[in-house]
């Protein structure tokens, strides 16, 4: 009896992951994990860096793995990654200017 109920509990938890595109908007504005770059994609699950190629899945072990934004239009989501970026540079300038 308690198999099935465990079986049940993993189909559920994976059913969750599959949903994750689902509940969030097609466009999302994304910080890669290794690099730091910002970018905009359409994965549902995970994206694949522009810059270093590594593949970055959103969640981990039921929990956020790496920054995004979502957003339902391709316009939105740039103009945030736009912004998004020019803020990160901004404060990596500052603490720079900081440590000297």
């Amino acid at each position: 009896m308690d198999l099935v109920f465990q079986k049940g509990k993993k189909d559920e938890e994976q059913r969750d992951r599959s949903l994750l595109g689902e509940k969030l908007y097609p466009y999302k504005a994304v910080m890669c994990r290794n690099c730091g770059r910002i970018q905009v994609t359409r994965g549902e699950e995970m994206f694949r860096c522009r810059n270093c190629g590594k593949v970055c899945r959103y969640r981990k072990y039921g929990k956020w793995n790496v920054k995004l934004k979502d957003f339902p239009t391709f316009e939105e989501a740039m103009m945030e990654a736009k912004r998004w970026a020019m803020e990160e540079s901004k404060n990596n300038s500052d603490s720079y200017l900081m440590k000297e």
